[in-house]
């Protein structure tokens, strides 16, 4: 299992918005645009900035356990293999 999303690190700046950078370029991902709450807004923003590195863990700790449907359901929603 591969994710072949933009690769991070993924942060979020003062306003809200999230943007993935390296040392060469950043992307604005999302600006929170239409949001109507800014707490939620920036809430959004955080958990899509941690989102490569909640899937990573997930996919460690699927290793680990042996009732694992949810968290193959999980990966596989986030690799597009619905």
């Amino acid at each position: 299992m591969e994710f072949k999303g933009t690769p991070g690190p993924w942060y979020t700046s003062n306003e809200g918005r999230l943007l993935v950078r390296d040392e060469e370029w950043q992307c604005l991902i999302a600006d929170g645009i239409g949001c109507n709450d800014e707490e939620e807004e920036v809430a959004n923003a955080r958990l899509i900035a941690a989102a490569p590195g909640l899937l990573e863990a997930l996919i460690e700790l699927r290793k680990l356990v042996t009732h694992h449907d949810q968290a193959d359901a999980a990966i596989n929603k986030a690799l597009g293999r619905e």
